[in-house]
């Protein structure tokens, strides 16, 4: 949901006749407190604004997030990974990694879905990381040792023209068979 504010703004003196909590997105009223009722609510209806919210106790910093540096690491990794096949793409991959983990951290401190998604993403990535970073030592050694996994980059077509000079060029240096 785009709009940071809802139209419905629980009231605190909201309460059922018989005492109970009222939620003001659903009207369920079998809340035992104000405790419970707004557990409910945010959970819930995460577009409901309760007045008062403020999870950050008086006088410390919000707490800092612990996907950020999962999805940091995971971005740098995707990185390298890439610049096996293109160093351009996978320096860059990296370079973005810090702006791209914080972008990923605001959508899932703004959205429950997302976060319970990337949650469970870098849970099973886990496995992930301990394949990419074992890969990662293997891959140079293996290269080292010309026993190619990666595909080797494609040539650069060459040119159905020649330049004026070009037979002066091919007397001078003849073409050499590509393996």
């Amino acid at each position: 949901m785009a709009s940071e504010e809802s139209d419905l703004i629980f009231d605190e003196g909201s309460s059922h006749a018989s005492g109970d909590f009222q939620c003001p997105g659903c009207e369920r009223s079998d809340f035992k407190s104000l405790r419970g009722m707004k557990k409910h609510c945010t959970q819930a209806h995460p577009e409901i604004v309760i007045e008062g919210e403020d999870s950050t106790p008086r006088g410390s910093s919000p707490r800092k997030s612990k996907l950020k540096p999962k999805l940091e690491e995971l971005f740098t990794g995707i990185g390298l990974l890439v610049s096996f096949k293109c160093d351009d793409c996978g320096t860059w991959i990296g370079k973005q990694a810090e702006a791209n983990a914080e972008a990923w951290d605001k959508l899932a401190r703004e959205n429950p879905n997302v976060r319970r998604t990337l949650e469970r993403f870098l849970a099973t990535s886990a496995w992930g990381g301990v394949a990419m970073v074992t890969g990662m030592t293997l891959l140079p050694i293996l290269e080292h040792h010309n026993i190619r996994i990666m595909p080797k980059p494609k040539l650069r077509p060459v040119p159905t023209t020649q330049p004026d000079n070009a037979g002066d060029y091919l007397a001078a240096f003849p073409p050499q068979p590509n393996n």
